[in-house]
């Protein structure tokens, strides 16, 4: 359901960057999707598109004491801000395997599930502000 738009884009982007790239997907039962660049393959899951990240900001935002109209607020602002940022995440990886692609393995599984928990604490952080600002707490 997330795994398409989101790799579509990214390829889409790629594509007008300039990027020799193919897209396939969804292949087989277990629905990834790929990049073929011309020095790597790249699989992209479900837990590709940062759905997960966005499961942990969505919790924290029905947690936090806030009226249901500033909760509503935030989960449509967490929505498409992770949509981006995950389609800027499956860019940023897929340059990386484009121009070095020996420095795929730490990019993916290492600088980008920092930048996950980072984007995380930012956007809850500037959302409690928000939230804070208004005065609309339980």
């Amino acid at each position: 359901m997330v795994l398409i738009p989101v790799s579509y884009a990214g390829y889409f982007i790629l594509k007008i960057l300039g990027i020799p790239i193919t897209y396939s997907g969804p292949n087989g039962i277990l629905g990834y999707c790929e990049y073929h660049l011309s020095n790597a393959v790249l699989e992209i899951t479900f837990g590709c598109t940062g759905i997960f990240a966005l499961f942990i900001l969505l919790s924290g935002i029905i947690a936090y004491p806030a009226s249901l109209k500033l909760k509503g607020a935030g989960f449509f602002i967490a929505v498409v801000l992770f949509y981006i940022y995950s389609v800027l995440r499956l860019i940023i990886i897929s340059l990386f395997g484009y121009i070095y692609p020996e420095s795929l393995s730490f990019i993916h599984s290492y600088l980008m599930e920092v930048c996950n928990i980072g984007f995380i604490l930012f956007v809850y952080i500037i959302w409690i502000r928000y939230v804070e600002k208004t005065g609309e707490t339980i």
